[in-house]
């Protein structure tokens, strides 16, 4: 059996030598790890059925599908829409009609509406926008998705977004909100504690001493830059008042 990388090492190593080592051999399990998971997610990713399987999709504006077997009560698609790809190509569109989907669960069946027959596209997609349009609910968690009529929010949002044409759209400026607000609380409790270092005040944010301060994992720049540019600001007026009362005249800074 072969020895471990790190244990296996003559004794005359120095510790940083060592560490080093320690180091590699953590990296290259880490490597093989995410090697592995890599693998399955292959696997998992050829194992799936795309005539069968319907595959949620939040940036497809319509319901469509590459096989005409899938839909029922079609008829001949007479618009101008075409189906633009992420590679800019052009497909036509050939007809339109509904789309039995069998639940997994106990649930009943779920029928599709006015699904897009396009001969090209080799996946089953399902219009997130199209499908919260009558007033459904679409969640997504770390394992599933879930289609529900109604949605209870428990706590508040990490992110907020809007409903734009077909896209749901977040704007930088929205995704600021929150982060601004903690800021002026976190600016607030500056203030109240005599302008108190960033360090400090970082320390206490982990360890929640004040009621109202927020937990923030890394202050933005901006609000390390205002502290460092007010206690800069602190420091030169109490130099020059000590210039000022030590000489017994009015001198220049610098």
């Amino acid at each position: 059996m072969e020895g471990n990388a790190v244990t296996s090492r003559e004794e005359h190593q120095s510790e940083e030598e060592w560490d080093l080592e320690a180091m590699v051999a953590s990296a290259e399990v880490v490597e093989e790890e995410s090697r592995s998971e890599e693998q399955a997610l292959t696997v998992q990713s050829q194992g799936m059925n795309y005539n069968k399987n319907w595959i949620f999709d939040s940036g497809c504006s319509d319901h469509m599908t590459g096989d005409k077997e899938n839909l029922n009560v079609t008829t001949k698609y007479k618009g101008r829409r075409v189906v633009v790809t992420a590679n800019n190509t052009k497909l036509p569109i050939a007809h339109v009609g509904n789309a039995i989907i069998a639940s997994s669960s106990n649930a009943k069946d779920v029928q599709l509406e006015e699904v897009y027959h396009v001969p090209g596209i080799k996946k089953n997609l399902i219009s997130i926008t199209q499908l919260t349009a009558p007033g459904n609910y679409v969640v997504f968690g770390p394992k599933d998705v879930k289609v529900c009529k109604e949605v209870e929010i428990i706590g508040t949002p990490i992110m907020e977004g809007i409903k734009k044409n077909s896209m749901y759209v977040m704007s930088a400026e929205s995704a600021c909100i929150d982060s601004t607000r903690k800021n002026e609380t976190a600016d607030l409790w500056h203030a109240r504690l005599g302008h108190v270092g960033y360090h400090k005040l970082k320390v206490m944010m982990k360890k929640s001493m004040l009621k109202g301060l927020p937990q923030l994992e890394e202050c933005t720049k901006r609000f390390v830059k205002k502290i460092d540019r007010v206690s800069l600001k602190n420091l030169k007026k109490t130099q020059k008042k000590i210039y000022q009362n030590s000489e017994g005249r009015k001198g220049s800074e610098g």
